[in-house]
């Protein structure tokens, strides 16, 4: 059977309820201002198998920096450098689609990242680091321990969709070989909409001579194909780096 439920508020209760309201709107307007940027790292890591995270942040959700940590299953390396974000919340709301602007020394210019109903947009640029960095990938880079500059270019990509991208391994050197530089390299590779990649590896110039084909599928996963070669003044000098490399063949790998 029904009934009337009564409530009455003291005095010092109804004093206290508009300061109870306001303290719980400040901490929702604070929260949606300045979201916890910690919720980036764990979605990066989520999203990365781990191999992805941000260490040291600073700011919110909407602006601010951390630097990148490359995680290879047993050895955390930080980037160099802070990576700098920017989220403008009103834009978001009045496109009903994020667009986040990425900054970092390694970056030539500013990236742009927007969700569109297509998937995920990420604007033309270059990125241009030291080859030192490789050693963050783990093996096999760590053991050859490169130097030289990386740089890697691409047109504006639409993941889900196919793309290409050039990477150049300029005065490219290995801590095995007492040949400085060894050469100059480039790979092109090419991403299908399924996710599959192939990519082709060629010489420009220099003394180790490297030329392959790669193919990667989630279905089949990495496979290469690939042949190096000493040039004649060089032979000696690089035999140490190419026994890294695979079977002799005529003093080819």
């Amino acid at each position: 059977r029904g009934g009337n439920w009564k409530y009455t508020m003291s005095a010092e209760q109804g004093r206290r309820w508009p300061l109870w309201l306001a303290v719980a709107t400040g901490f929702t307007v604070s929260l949606l201002l300045h979201p916890p940027v910690g919720w980036i790292s764990a979605q990066l890591e989520k999203w990365t198998g781990e191999r992805l995270s941000l260490s040291g942040e600073q700011g919110s959700l909407w602006a601010g920096d951390g630097l990148l940590v490359l995680y290879d299953g047993e050895t955390r390396r930080a980037i160099p450098g802070r990576l700098q974000w920017q989220i403008a919340p009103l834009a978001w709301f009045q496109a009903g689609r994020p667009v986040v602007t990425l900054q970092h020394s390694a970056l030539m210019q500013a990236l742009t990242l927007t969700r569109t109903p297509e998937g995920l947009s990420i604007s033309a640029g270059q990125l241009q680091f030291p080859a030192t960095w490789l050693e963050a990938i783990g093996t096999p880079w760590n053991t050859l321990r490169p130097a030289g500059a990386i740089r890697l270019s691409w047109n504006g990509i639409t993941i889900g969709r196919g793309f290409g991208f050039n990477l150049q391994w300029q005065d490219a050197q290995s801590a095995l070989s007492v040949v400085k530089p060894l050469g100059n390299y480039d790979v092109l590779a090419q991403v299908g909409a399924d996710g599959a990649m192939t990519a082709t590896l060629s010489t420009r110039s220099g003394d180790l001579r490297l030329e392959g084909q790669a193919q990667w599928s989630a279905a089949q996963g990495f496979g290469f194909t690939g042949y190096a070669s000493a040039s004649p003044s060089q032979e000696v000098a690089l035999t140490g780096l190419l026994s890294q490399m695979g079977r002799l063949e005529n003093n080819n790998r």
